[in-house]
Formats: C-alpha cells, sequence, structure tokens
C-alpha cells in the first residue's frame, strides 16, 4: 500500500497509487520481457514457448505499429541488441531504438508519415528471404498509425472516412471492419508481403 502524502486525501494517493500499479501491469516492455527470452550464448531466441536458433537466420528485421510498438522495440533491442538487422515502426514519437527507425505517425487519423512508416515496413518485409526473421509488433492503434491507401484512394480519402466513422461514433469492431477495405497494408497484407521470411 502507499504512504500517506501530508495534505493529500487518503483516497487521492490510494486512487493515484492504483493507477500507476494499473499502468505498470500492462507496460508492454515489460509484458514482451515477460514472454520472450534471448540466450546470446546460444542464440536462441524464445518467443512464448517458442524458439528461433539465431545462428541460421542472416538477418532480423523488426517492423511495428501501434501506440505501444515503440515499448516493445525498445524491448527487443535491450534483448537482442546489434541483432536486430533493421526496423521499422510508426507510433507516437520519431526516434532511432537501436537499428529501428521509429516515426511519428497520425492518430486517431492517418497522415503521411503514417504512409511514409507503412511503405517502408512494406518494402523491408518484401526484401526478406528465407534466412531472415520478420518479427512484427502490432498494438492497439496500429490501424491509423500505419495507413497506405488501396489503388485509387489518396490520404484525404481515409482521413474523410476516418472522421465520418468517428462522428458516427463507431466502435472498434466497426472501425476495424472497414479500414482492411481502404488499405494496402492491413488484413493480413503485412503477413502476405513477407511471406518469403521466416515470420
Amino acid at each position: 500500500p502507499p504512504n500517506l502524502l501530508p495534505g493529500v486525501a487518503p483516497q487521492e494517493v490510494h486512487a493515484r497509487w492504483i493507477y500507476r500499479a494499473a499502468i505498470e501491469a500492462v507496460d508492454a516492455y515489460r509484458k514482451t520481457l515477460e514472454h520472450v527470452a534471448y540466450d546470446r550464448r546460444t542464440q536462441q531466441l524464445t518467443v512464448d514457448g517458442r524458439v528461433y536458433d539465431l545462428s541460421q537466420v542472416k538477418r532480423v528485421i523488426l517492423v511495428g505499429m501501434g501506440k505501444a510498438a515503440d515499448r516493445i522495440a525498445q524491448a527487443l533491442s535491450d534483448l537482442l541488441g546489434d541483432r536486430i538487422t533493421v526496423g521499422q515502426v510508426n507510433a507516437s514519437a520519431d526516434e532511432m531504438i537501436g537499428s529501428i527507425t521509429v516515426t511519428a505517425a497520425g492518430h486517431p487519423t492517418p497522415n503521411e508519415q503514417s504512409i511514409a512508416g507503412a511503405k517502408r515496413m512494406l518494402e523491408l518485409v518484401e526484401q526478406a528471404g528465407p534466412e531472415d526473421l520478420v518479427i512484427a509488433a502490432i498494438t492497439g492503434g496500429g490501424s491509423a498509425l500505419a495507413a497506405i491507401p488501396a489503388e485509387g484512394l489518396e490520404l484525404e480519402d481515409l482521413i474523410a472516412v476516418n472522421k465520418l466513422m468517428q462522428r458516427h461514433k463507431l466502435d472498434i469492431t466497426k472501425l476495424n471492419t472497414v479500414r482492411p477495405t481502404l488499405d494496402q497494408i492491413k488484413a493480413g497484407n503485412l503477413r502476405r508481403r513477407a511471406a518469403n521470411a521466416k515470420a
């Protein structure tokens, strides 16, 4: 239990403590480390019990999108270090995490950075071969943060549809039913583009 603070109501102290504990419990960095392990000596990467032998992998490519994708990227970078060859993640702030480029993209409405980062992701996974491992870190918010308009559409079309759906207060299930029909990276397209790699 938290220590009480002078001049602050006990209920407020407890509420703050509960809030911080809840945020820590779902932190993507921490959750990633709970599910992923890497043995540098044997080069064994274990993800929820599934083992990948990185001694048999030429390149490790990380792609990601979502409000917590940068935290996952940081955790994986801390685990794997320079074993990650290259990466592109669309999140909320521009930064470099080792060899991973993090692009500040638009949320809840996609923007030009959403498209630029998503195109880079497709480029990276399409270049991946059978000796490469592609890791995808996808979290909530990814559908806005990474977007490539379908053929015949422009960014303005995605924005207009997105605003229309928000104005009508569509729930996330309905939003995610519509979005893939307008977009080249959703509905399994990222995975299909990585078909030649271990993913």
